[in-house]
């Protein structure tokens, strides 16, 4: 067997002391990092959550606002077929003209109109230039 000589056993144990902290020192590193690591991922995290919420809200804003302006459009809709009704009833400016000229047609004022008499001694001057 090897003697354990004194000196020897101390530069081994100096050097494993040396290499077990050297580890600890790693593994400490590591630790950190992956807290870090947790710690970037809890805020990813929340930050998403935080962001799907805002965007939730946004879309039922949205969604609300997208009814109103259906409800809107129906309104509208209804009013314009109303009023489509209200103008079918009225008489277009055609008929309107067809009015005036049967107006001035009958008016006393503008048109000559003959009497009876005046009718019949005009057939009786026509039947007897005839014969």
């Amino acid at each position: 067997m090897v003697e354990n000589k004194p000196g020897e056993i101390r530069v081994l144990t100096s050097e494993l002391v040396k290499r077990v902290n050297d580890e600890t020192r790693r593994i400490r590193l590591a630790e950190q990092r992956l807290d870090r690591f947790e710690v970037a991922a809890d805020n990813l995290e929340n930050m998403v959550s935080s962001h799907a919420l805002e965007m939730k809200a946004q879309l039922d804003n949205l969604a609300k606002s997208i009814k109103a302006l259906s409800d809107r459009m129906t309104m509208t809709e209804s009013a314009i077929g109303r009023i489509e009704k209200e103008l079918a009833k009225r008489a277009t400016k055609m008929e309107i003209k067809q009015i005036e000229s049967y107006m001035s047609l009958m008016s006393p004022i503008t048109s000559r109109f003959v009497t009876r008499e005046e009718l019949e001694r005009a057939i009786d001057d026509r039947t007897q230039k005839k014969y």
